[in-house]
Parts: structure tokens; C-alpha cells; sequence
């Protein structure tokens, strides 16, 4: 069943940073929403998402935090070595859509220790915080900085977070 959410304006955003469990979370938030009100693709302009109730994508925060300044955006976050081996391990499935990209390509055909010493493991092993960060700028940021970033964004009222590997705990 559906629920019956009113008003027509975006009532929740889901920001879905990929191999952290969110497709499972998203399917269960979308359950509540009558498909015709849920909004998953990557033009997040406000024009265009505000007719929709239930928000979702795999999109830096800032684009997210223009939409509606008054909506909670919900995320999951991941160990960044297990999010990071998980998304090598996507990477090496044969077929799959998001193995694609020079960067997929040496996941799926250097050695892990010969990877992790490339400057290519910079972008898998960074999106999370970059993700986070609340804005293009701090997005580039120094690590620290930028880890300090997605820490502060986390701190924020407006967001809820779970963590992947608490999972039962993260959605009660």
C-alpha cells in the first residue's frame, strides 16, 4: 500500500551514495510512495522535482540541499575500505552497468595492491566524503578537510543517516 502524503511538494529526499546498501533502502522508502510521485533520475532542478514527494539519486549533497531547504534528506554511509572493496567487486562483475570508465576497467584488471597504489584509486575511494561534503568546494578539498566536511554535514539537523553495517539499528 501507498500512503497518502498530501501536498504535492518533495517530502523526502533520499541522497543514495552507491555500495552502501541504498538500493535495498530505497526500494523500501519508495514502497510508501505512489510511483507516479517518486522522482529517480539525475536532473535535480528544483523546477522539475517539486511535483514529486519522494526524491532520489546518486548525486553530490549541495545539489540536494537546493531542492528544498526545509526537507530531511536521508543517506547511508559504509566503512570506506568496505564500501571501497565493494565497489571493486562490482567493478569485476562481468556486464555490469557501472563497470565501465577507465577507472572500472583497472579495477576489474589490475591486481587490488597494484590498484591502491595507482592514482586512479583516488575517485572509488573518495566519493563517500565527496559526496557529503555539502558543497562542490568542499568536495575538493584536502582529505582532512574534506572528511571534516561530510563529518560536519552529518552533524546537521536536516540530515539522517544510517550506517550500512548496522543496518536493524540505522532504521528504527
Amino acid at each position: 500500500t501507498t500512503m497518502d502524503w498530501g501536498s504535492g511538494l518533495i517530502e523526502l529526499i533520499f541522497q543514495h551514495i552507491p555500495k552502501t546498501g541504498g538500493t535495498s533502502l530505497r526500494k523500501e522508502l519508495a514502497r510508501n510512495f505512489d510511483s507516479a510521485r517518486y522522482f529517480k533520475r539525475g536532473d535535480l532542478q528544483p523546477s522539475t522535482c517539486r511535483q514529486y514527494a519522494f526524491v532520489s539519486g546518486h548525486a553530490p549533497l549541495h545539489r540536494f540541499l537546493k531542492l528544498d531547504p526545509t526537507v530531511k534528506i536521508v543517506t547511508l554511509i559504509r566503512h570506506p575500505l568496505e564500501r571501497f572493496l565493494s565497489a571493486v567487486h562490482q567493478a569485476r562483475k562481468s556486464g555490469h552497468p557501472e563497470s565501465q570508465g577507465r577507472v572500472a576497467q583497472a579495477m576489474r584488471t589490475m591486481h587490488l595492491s597494484e590498484f591502491v597504489r595507482t592514482d586512479l584509486v583516488q575517485r572509488p575511494a573518495t566519493l563517500q566524503s565527496r559526496l557529503l561534503a555539502g558543497s562542490s568546494a568542499a568536495a575538493r578539498l584536502p582529505a582532512h578537510e574534506r572528511i571534516e566536511a561530510a563529518l560536519e554535514t552529518l552533524r546537521s539537523e536536516r540530515i539522517l543517516f544510517g550506517i550500512t553495517e548496522h543496518m536493524r539499528f540505522s532504521l528504527q
